[in-house]
């Protein structure tokens, strides 16, 4: 358990990047990127980007304009075990409206895993209660449905199709794109929050 540290619970924690160096003795970013790599995630992940090497990654995640978290298992008696890592961009906007847009991915070992759903809630409630963010928009790809059903699952609406917008695998794809308010995350976060003692 992280001290004074709300998004926790006895089996989960979302670490906010400038505090995750203790767990990553080969560095962050790194480790991050030659696991996603690994996992075949990349144009999946940072779909539309072109090349994507580990340049590209670790200077997108490393951007000031990048709030970076990352997911992790608290098993019992053993130290905090990385499972995957999420990301908000451009928080703001011209009129006034605190929206941003995101990304979030799981090592593939780790699919399936129920406390995968506590630590999307965590990161969304993070976003929106420490950051102020009041609409999450988020891209992916049409034929990616194991993320847009995940998305759905924490009540993320999609809200438009853009055909031919990203690259993957050197060809342009469609894409989805989906929405989340903090209006209608609040009461699933407060549902949530009680059934796990937060």
């Amino acid at each position: 358990m992280i001290p004074n540290w709300t998004y926790q619970t006895e089996k989960v924690a979302l670490i906010p990047y400038d505090r995750a160096w203790p767990i990553f003795p080969d560095g962050v970013l790194g480790h991050l990127y030659l696991r996603t790599k690994q996992d075949g995630l990349l144009d999946t992940v940072f779909c539309g980007a072109d090349p994507i090497d580990f340049d590209w990654v670790v200077g997108y995640l490393g951007s000031k304009k990048v709030t970076m978290q990352v997911y992790c298992l608290q098993e019992e008696g053993q130290p905090l075990t990385p499972v995957g890592y999420c990301y908000v961009m451009g928080i703001g906007g011209k009129d006034g409206a605190r929206k941003a847009t995101f990304g979030f991915t799981f090592f593939r070992e780790y699919w399936g895993r129920k406390e995968l759903r506590d630590l999307v809630t965590l990161g969304l409630a993070y976003w929106m209660k420490e950051l102020k963010i009041d609409v999450l928009h988020g891209i992916t790809l049409k034929d990616n449905f194991l993320a847009r059903n995940f998305a759905r699952k924490f009540g993320f609406t999609e809200v438009a199709t853009i055909p031919k917008f990203l690259y993957r695998q050197g060809e342009l794809t469609d894409a989805r794109v989906v929405m989340l308010s903090k209006a209608a995350f609040e009461p699933r976060w407060e549902e949530w929050r009680v059934e796990h003692r937060v």
